[in-house]
C-alpha cells in the first residue's frame, strides 16, 4: 500500500491517515484499494460495513463536494486520462478527459464499469472491468476527506503543484503494468 499525502498536512487531522493501491488484477480488471485510518471517527459520509450488488451501484456527479476517493489514470506518453470517483454509499462515476481537465464540464465515459464495491470503517475496495486492452498504466490515487469541523482535505500519492489539482498530469507517479 502507498501512502497518501494531505495536501496541507498542517491542517490535516493527524487522525485520518490513508493508504491506496491500484492492481491490474487480470486482462480487464482493475482493483482500488484504499485503507482508511480514522481515530477519532470525524469523516463525514465514512465508509460503513458494506458489501454492495452491481444494482446498488448509481452513477452521479459532485462526489468531491463530500468524502470521495479517487483515481486518475494514463496510458504512458498520452494527454488523454480517466478518473473515477467513488462515494462510500455506491455512488460513483467515471469520465474520459481527451487533455487537462478538457473537456468541461466533463462527460461521464463508459470506458470502464464498476463490477464490484465493498466497504468497512477501514477501506473502500473498487473492482472496475474494461473492454480496453492490457496495457500500462501512470496512477494518481487521491481521497476528498471532508471531517464535521473542517475541510474538505486533499490526498494524494503525490500532489506536484501549488494547489490541489488531482488533474494535473505530473501527479501521476505511479507505474502499473499488466
Amino acid at each position: 500500500m502507498i501512502p497518501l499525502r494531505a495536501f496541507d498536512p498542517a491542517a490535516a487531522p493527524s487522525s485520518l491517515a490513508l493508504t491506496g493501491e491500484f492492481d491490474i488484477l487480470k486482462e480487464g480488471q482493475l482493483r482500488l484499494r484504499f485503507n482508511l485510518n480514522d481515530a477519532l471517527g470525524v469523516l463525514v459520509d465514512a465508509p460503513r460495513a458494506r458489501e454492495f450488488s452491481p444494482a446498488d451501484f448509481r452513477r452521479a456527479d459532485g462526489l468531491w463536494q463530500s468524502t470521495c476517493f479517487e483515481a486518475f489514470w494514463s496510458a504512458p506518453g498520452e494527454p488523454g486520462y480517466f478518473e473515477v470517483n467513488i462515494a462510500a454509499d455506491g455512488r460513483w462515476n467515471l469520465y474520459r478527459f481527451d487533455d487537462y481537465r478538457t473537456p468541461q464540464p466533463p462527460m461521464a465515459a463508459q470506458d470502464f464499469e464498476l463490477i464490484q464495491l465493498q466497504t468497512r470503517p477501514d477501506f473502500v475496495e473498487a473492482t472496475l472491468a474494461t473492454r480496453l486492452p492490457a496495457r500500462a498504466w501512470e496512477v494518481s490515487l487521491c481521497a476528498v476527506l471532508r471531517t464535521r469541523e473542517a475541510g474538505p482535505f486533499y490526498f494524494s500519492t503525490h500532489h506536484s503543484g501549488p494547489q490541489p489539482d488531482f488533474h494535473r498530469r505530473d501527479s501521476f507517479n505511479l507505474i502499473r503494468r499488466p
